[in-house]
C-alpha cells in the first residue's frame, strides 16, 4: 500500500518546496492537485528501483550460493561472498 502512496507524497512535497522557493509561499491545496501529474512518474520511478534491488539482492543470493555450493562450504569463501554482498 505504502508503494502506491509514497509516490503521491513525493510529489506533493517537491512542489511545495518548489513553491516556497520561487513563490516565498506554500498553497498546500494547489500542491495537492498539482501533485496528481508527477504521480505516474514518480512511480515508475519508485517500481523501477524496487525492482533493481530485488535483482541485485537475488544475484547475491545465487553468486553466494553457488561459491558455497562449488566449494563444499568453505568458510572462507562464504565470507568473502558476504564481503561482496556488502
Amino acid at each position: 500500500m505504502m508503494v502506491l502512496v509514497s509516490p503521491y507524497l513525493i510529489a506533493w512535497t517537491n512542489l511545495m518546496i518548489k513553491d516556497r522557493v520561487l513563490k516565498n509561499k506554500v498553497d498546500f491545496r494547489e500542491s495537492f492537485k498539482s501533485s496528481s501529474n508527477y504521480y505516474l512518474r514518480i512511480l515508475v520511478v519508485v517500481l523501477s528501483l524496487m525492482g533493481a534491488l530485488i535483482v541485485y539482492l537475488f544475484m547475491s543470493v545465487f553468486i553466494i550460493g553457488i561459491l558455497y555450493v562449488t566449494t563444499k562450504g568453505s568458510l572462507g569463501v562464504f565470507i568473502i561472498g558476504n564481503l561482496f554482498l556488502y
